[in-house]
């Protein structure tokens, strides 16, 4: 009975040993295997920023960085793809709405809209259910 306990406690050692052994030698071959240039290319796609690109901004001395006005691209990054068009201001509404708002929204990259089409944006929403022109003057920052 006591080797057979003994037999026993040696094999659950052994089962715990290869057990790590093989877990270090998958995390040794994903660490070779390149796995960097992937995590860079996951940074990329989702860290991936529509107004730290010159592209999209320009530096205005009074407010700092804003969109560039009469933009017209599809922004895509991992977790979607957007279109966004600016107006003159570089705002994301149109020019119609620069003419005598009935309503001026102000806020963050959600009033402007960020990750979603303009006719999801929160003042295209209003607009549609007040019937009033809304300026969206929302920031992508």
């Amino acid at each position: 009975m006591a080797w057979s306990r003994r037999k026993s406690t040696i094999n659950l050692a052994l089962v715990c040993v290869s057990t790590l052994s093989t877990l270090l030698g998958f995390e040794l071959f994903l660490r070779w295997a390149g796995p960097e240039s992937l995590q860079m290319q996951r940074n990329d796609n989702t860290y991936r920023s529509f107004s730290w690109d010159e592209a999209h901004t320009q530096f205005d001395e009074a407010i700092g960085f804003i969109t560039k006005p009469h933009l017209d691209v599809t922004f895509e990054n991992l977790e979607y793809e957007t279109n966004v068009r600016t107006n003159s201001w570089g705002l994301r509404d149109d020019e119609a709405s620069l003419i005598h708002p009935d309503i001026i929204l102000l806020g963050d990259s959600f009033l402007f809209g960020w990750g979603v089409q303009e006719d999801e944006m929160a003042a295209s929403i209003v607009e549609e259910i007040t019937g009033n022109k809304v300026l969206n003057m929302g920031v992508a920052c």
